[in-house]
């Protein structure tokens, strides 16, 4: 999704751009919400929030559709609706904290069109271990205690749950949010930050050796409550994420490699270059982190 400013004449506007594949055999509908304008909502003695602009679209089986929006007042939440589909969660929404920049260059497109090429998640050189591949493990196995085997209590055993911030699980736990990496369910797991013991693992297997780029998925998860902050280094991503601790595994041993989520920019962030043979390519992460909490997302090798 792209947006900025652009110039329609002798007045300022603002453009809204994304593309949506329907890679099904079925037709789909997609509705698009989106607020306007500096309003608040009721936080902090502000008054109600105005009713959202809506407007629906429709994505015929196996059709790629580029979708233009322009308004004459910034945007503040733009949140896409795909109803009756196989993703999870069924809502993406975004939040424009930071003023839009100018595109000078840019025309103005409000409509629809068909564009030929579908939204590719991977290219020919990438492999993607997602949360939700055979490839991840959760390596940390917690036993039942003693009282709970004695009374046979089972464990939720609910897949995927809320994001718990002021009191993380202990063990890895599944949850859902637009902002994670995924195809049809945007997942990752969670854990309150520990010592390190408790930690998961991607592998893959590797076609050819080589030297590999090794990238982690990173999202900007806010607590609802600290939505209507500023973004950049000052905020920090409101101090529940923190540093993030891999391990890498590669034909010299192993190395162990740090990522500041806090500070890192939404999507996938290098951790590092690496040479690795037709082989078993692994990566660790601990619970070990200064944040409240532990996300594990995506990992991927990007072969050169």
């Amino acid at each position: 999704m792209n947006a900025y400013k652009i110039l329609d004449k002798d007045r300022t506007r603002y453009q809204i751009k994304f593309t949506v594949t329907n890679s099904e055999s079925i037709s789909g509908l997609l509705s698009v919400s989106f607020r306007v304008g500096r309003g608040g909502g009721m936080f902090f003695g502000r008054g109600p929030q105005e009713a959202p602009i809506e407007k629906l679209y429709a994505v015929d089986a196996g059709q790629t559709k580029e979708v233009g929006i322009v308004l004459d007042e910034a945007p503040r939440m733009i949140s896409l609706n795909t109803l009756i589909s196989m993703n999870l969660p069924s809502v993406i929404s975004r939040d424009f904290f930071e003023e839009l920049t100018m595109n000078e260059k840019a025309q103005p497109f409000d409509g629809e069109r068909i564009i030929a090429d579908p939204i590719k998640l991977s290219l020919p050189n990438e492999i993607v271990v997602d949360n939700e591949d055979p490839g991840f493990e959760v390596l940390y196995k917690p036993q039942q205690n003693f009282l709970k085997r004695l009374l046979k209590i089972k464990e939720n055993e609910e897949k995927y749950g809320g994001i718990n911030f002021w009191s993380p699980p202990n063990q890895w736990r599944g949850t859902t949010n637009s902002d994670f990496y995924g195809t049809y369910i945007h997942s990752a797991y969670y854990i309150k930050s520990g010592d390190g013991n408790k930690k998961v693992a991607w592998k893959t297997e590797l076609k050819e050796s080589g030297n590999y780029d090794v990238y982690y998925y990173t999202s900007k998860i806010r607590a609802p409550w600290f939505r209507q902050r500023g973004e950049g280094r000052d905020s920090r991503r409101d101090e529940f994420v923190g540093q993030l601790n891999f391990k890498i595994y590669h034909d010299d041993g192993a190395d162990d490699a740090v990522l500041d989520a806090a500070d890192a920019e939404t999507g996938w962030n290098l951790l590092g270059s690496y040479y690795l043979s037709a082989d078993t390519a692994k990566v660790e992460l601990t619970n070990q982190s200064k944040g409240r909490l532990v996300f594990a997302d995506a990992v991927k090798w990007v072969k050169r």
